[in-house]
């Protein structure tokens, strides 16, 4: 199954963020450690291009998707874990958006394993720290 892309159809292009949202999702816009974790996404975001992609043991396009199946199975645990709060401490409304995020971590998981089978193994990396 190959993916085509619709001629003369663009999207907004969005650049991927360093830090997931959902780890940030409890501090406020205006919490200075907020700032700081956008700061330090923003020079990791930077600096990630300049690092030589011969070091990632595979094309960096299988890297990317292996690195997309990783933050899927992350979003997929997030939701998951909306999904099994309490609903008696929740209002209907809010019980039912728990309920249909343990659907969409379902979803989410499968995608992550369909780009996992398709890519397969991952190369063996070296070991940075190698005994002397």
């Amino acid at each position: 199954m190959s993916a085509k892309r619709k001629p003369g159809r663009r999207g907004r292009k969005v650049p991927p963020a360093s830090l997931r949202e959902t780890a940030l999702v409890r501090y406020s816009a205006k919490s200075p450690v907020r700032g700081v974790l956008d700061y330090i996404g923003r020079i990791l975001g930077d600096f990630a291009p300049q690092l030589p992609v011969e070091d990632l043991g595979e094309s960096l396009e299988r890297a990317e998707l292996r690195a997309a199946a990783a933050d899927l199975r992350g979003v997929a645990g997030f939701l998951g874990e909306i999904a099994r709060r309490p609903a008696v401490d929740l209002p209907p409304a809010d019980s039912d958006l728990c309920a249909w995020a343990a659907e969409l971590s379902h979803e989410v998981a499968r995608i992550a394993a369909r780009i996992v089978r398709r890519l397969g193994p991952a190369p063996a990396l070296r070991d940075p720290f190698p005994d002397p």
